[in-house]
């Protein structure tokens, strides 16, 4: 099950990666949601959105429509020091509270930036099997840190 897990991860970055090596580089977040499938295999979704920040809190809504599918996310979160955590609630469900830890950091090819120059930015949050990532190219706004 770990090996699954990390290898959905490892795919998810590097689609962030890949993204963030474009050379039309934006400030426009977007996500990715990656789930385990039904009966089999993982289901992935994408999209734009972007997170509202009051100092080390955020809060999102990421909205699935897709193939007669209509989802709301609404993630509520912490970045601190790296680290992240978000409770997210599937709205219009009779599910519970959903819990996700990970890490929030600004990154460059190379790995995490220190510096001032281009980077991307990424939530990264997993519950179990479920993996969250939100992320942005940037080149001059201020890091998350």
């Amino acid at each position: 099950m770990n090996k699954y897990i990390c290898t959905i991860i490892v795919a998810s970055f590097t689609t962030i990666f890949r993204a963030g090596a474009s050379e039309n580089i934006t400030d426009k977040w977007h996500w990715i949601w990656v789930q385990p499938g039904y009966p089999a295999g993982w289901t992935e979704y994408e999209g734009e959105g972007a997170p509202e920040f009051t100092d080390e809190l955020f809060k999102m809504n990421i909205d699935v429509q897709k193939n007669n599918l209509n989802l709301r996310l609404r993630l509520t979160g912490k970045i601190s020091g790296g680290r992240a955590s978000a409770s997210g609630v599937l709205l219009g469900s009779d599910g519970g509270t959903m819990n996700y830890y990970g890490d929030g950091e600004c990154y460059t090819s190379e790995g995490l930036n220190t510096g001032d120059g281009k980077c991307i930015d990424i939530i990264a949050l997993r519950n179990g099997p479920i993996f969250i990532g939100i992320y942005r190219d940037r080149s001059a706004a201020k890091s998350m840190q």
